[in-house]
């Protein structure tokens, strides 16, 4: 996976195939025939596509052949809807609160899957040889830093559901020294807000500062927990930041941001 790739969440209204515009079947050119080294490099590239497959239903297999039933299910559940939390997972696939524990558990010690706490909700999040075994590429970021990866990506989804918003950038570049913001938005205005997920108060009023002579309308630092919120807010509160700087901060629970619903209607 490249990372230095920008992950976009660029997207356009929807519209029904029946939208897309139709070719005739007649107005289609005729193929040439191929020639022999044609003919050679097909055949060629049709082994290199069925040996690609075996070795990944071979991944996928080894990673499934030791796993119950029930451990199954669940994989696979957490790489559709990764943004469901344990009790949500549960109550999707129809089991009990043992288990769903079981099958949890099988996965954490597998080491597919860890989990992490949000707020009062538990998530799980497939490592990234998972959704390689599936056939589907891995959506982090950064899989070197797989939490935070993982919830930049599901806070990112969350607010592409607001249609007031039209684009999400992730890890967007700010000014030319090296610096980026976890997620960006932008709405039909050119207002563009910043989030920043946040770990610790102990760097947080450099990355403040990295804020400074920006164009963004407001800053929000995401926090997992309300103690690390209190402290982040206190920090940048008595940090001594330019005022102006300063009435762009705001502070946030992570987990008040996922309980976000679909806003203005279906788009």
């Amino acid at each position: 996976m490249d990372k230095s790739c920008i992950a976009q969440f660029n997207y356009q209204k929807w519209h029904p195939l029946t939208d897309l515009p139709k070719v005739k079947g007649d107005s289609m050119p005729a193929s040439p025939a191929a020639s022999k080294n044609q003919s050679n490099n097909v055949k060629k590239a049709e082994v290199r596509s069925e040996h690609n497959e075996n070795k990944d239903n071979l991944g996928c297999n080894t990673i499934l052949s030791n796993i119950s039933d029930n451990g199954k299910k669940l994989l696979y559940n957490t790489v559709l809807e990764l943004k469901l939390s344990v009790r949500e997972r549960n109550e999707v696939l129809g089991f009990s609160a043992r288990a769903g524990n079981n099958a949890k558990h099988e996965l954490i010690t597998l080491g597919l899957v860890i989990e992490s706490n949000c707020g009062k909700k538990k998530y799980l999040i497939p490592r990234s040889e998972v959704f390689e075994a599936f056939g589907l590429l891995c959506p982090y970021k950064n899989i070197e830093f797989l939490e935070h990866s993982f919830y930049m990506h599901i806070a990112g989804l969350t607010l592409k559901a607001d249609s007031k918003i039209k684009s999400i950038t992730l890890e967007y570049k700010i000014g030319t020294v090296g610096h980026t913001s976890d997620i960006v938005t932008q709405d039909e205005n050119g207002t563009m807000v910043s989030y920043e997920l946040t770990r610790s108060a102990s760097n947080i009023l450099q990355n403040c500062i990295k804020y400074s002579q920006t164009g963004f309308s407001k800053i929000v630092f995401l926090c997992k927990d309300t103690d690390l919120l209190k402290a982040v807010k206190s920090t940048v509160l008595k940090g001594g930041l330019p005022l102006e700087l300063l009435s762009k901060i705001d502070f946030m629970l992570l987990s008040d941001l996922l309980k976000r619903k679909r806003s203005g209607g279906k788009k």
